[in-house]
C-alpha cells in the first residue's frame, strides 16, 4: 500500500500529514506493508524559492538547494511526528497538480492526502484550485483533510454516499475498507431527488408520497444488498443505511453535519465540462462546502 501526502510547509499541509500517517499506523497494525511519501512541488519562482533559498527561483540552479529543501520538509514532518524516518521526501517543479498526479501514476499511490484550501470561492471562480484539478487528474484516492477532523481516530463515523453508480460503489468499498482497520461505523445515504435527475421541476412535477415511499424501501432494499457484498471482504464492519428526499447536495450536507462525520466518500466520476455547467457535480459541490474530511474515490 502507497501514501501520499502533499506538503507545502502549511497549516493545511500539517493537517493532511497527520491524517495520513494515521492511516500509515492503522494499516501496519493490521499487517500491511506501507510506503509513505511527502511530496512537494514548489511552484516556479515563487516565494519559497526566492525568499529562502538565497535568489535561486529553480532547485537545479544550485546543487545545494534541493538538498536543502528536503532538509527543511523533513524537520517539518517532525514537527508533526517524531516517527517519521521511514517517508521518503520527494521534491520536484512544475505545475502542481499535473506533477502529483504524474507522481501518483508513477508510484502508484493508493491514497492522496492534501490539505483544505483556504481559498474563497470568489478567488478559485478566477484563478483555479489545485483540489479541483486534483479531483480531475489523480488516478489514487483523494483525500481532502478538514481541519477539525484531521485524526482518523478509533471508532469515526465515515458517511458514504450512495448513488448506485459504480463510483459510489468502490467508494463504498474504500470506506468499509477504512471501517475495518479503525473499528469505525459506515452510515450510507442515498438522496431519493423530487423529481428525475436532470429534469427541470418546472416541466417535470415531484413524485407523490406514495412514490416517495416505495422508492425509498427499494433504496433501503439496494443499500442493503450493496453492504451484503461488502461484507463478504469486511464481515465485522458494522453499518447504518439511510434515504432521505431532496436535492442531493442539501441532504448530503445536512447529513454530514448531523451525524458529526469525520469523513465523507463519494465515487469520482469524470464529466465533461458541459455536463458540470449543466448538472453541477455534488462532490464539487460539498468541497465548496467541506462540512468535513472528504474521500474522493475513483472509479
Amino acid at each position: 500500500m502507497r501514501i501520499a501526502v502533499a506538503v507545502d510547509l502549511s497549516v493545511e499541509s500539517h493537517f493532511a500529514l497527520r491524517w495520513a500517517l494515521d492511516l500509515r499506523d492503522r494499516m501496519r497494525e493490521q499487517g500491511y506493508g506501507v510506503e509513505t511519501y511527502a511530496y512537494t512541488v514548489p511552484a516556479d519562482a515563487d516565494d519559497f524559492s526566492r525568499r529562502n533559498l538565497a535568489g535561486y527561483s529553480h532547485t537545479d540552479e544550485e546543487p545545494g538547494v534541493r538538498r536543502w529543501m528536503v532538509h527543511k520538509i523533513r524537520d517539518f514532518l517532525e514537527s508533526v511526528r517524531p516517527d517519521v524516518d521511514d517517508v521518503e521526501v520527494v521534491v520536484e517543479e512544475g505545475e502542481v497538480a499535473r506533477k502529483l498526479a504524474a507522481f501518483c501514476e508513477a508510484r502508484d499511490i493508493d491514497w492522496l492526502v492534501v490539505g483544505q484550501s483556504t481559498v474563497g470561492p470568489f478567488a478559485r471562480l478566477v484563478m483555479g484550485s489545485v483540489i479541483d484539478d486534483l479531483t480531475e487528474l489523480v488516478p489514487a484516492r483523494l483525500v481532502i483533510v478538514h481541519p477539525e477532523h484531521s485524526r482518523l481516530q478509533e471508532r469515526p463515523e465515515l458517511v458514504v454516499g450512495i448513488d448506485f453508480l459504480p463510483g459510489s460503489e468502490t467508494a463504498l468499498m474504500s470506506a468499509a475498507a477504512v471501517a475495518d482497520l479503525t473499528e469505525g461505523r459506515l452510515h450510507l445515504i442515498h438522496a431519493l431527488e423530487d423529481a428525475p435527475t436532470g429534469a427541470s421541476t418546472s416541466m417535470v412535477g415531484p413524485r407523490s408520497s406514495t412514490d416517495i415511499a416505495r422508492l425509498s424501501e427499494e433504496a433501503r432494499r439496494s443499500l442493503d444488498e450493496l453492504m451484503f457484498d461488502v461484507r463478504q471482504r469486511y464481515p465485522d464492519v458494522d453499518y447504518t443505511t439511510f434515504v432521505h428526499s431532496g436535492r442531493a447536495k442539501r441532504v448530503l450536507a445536512s447529513f454530514i453535519d448531523r451525524r458529526h462525520a469525520d469523513a465523507a466518500f463519494f465515487g469520482k466520476v469524470d464529466h465533461s465540462t458541459m455536463e458540470r455547467w449543466l448538472f453541477g457535480s455534488v462532490s464539487r459541490a460539498l468541497l465548496r462546502k467541506m462540512p468535513t474530511t472528504m474521500v474522493l474515490v475513483p472509479e
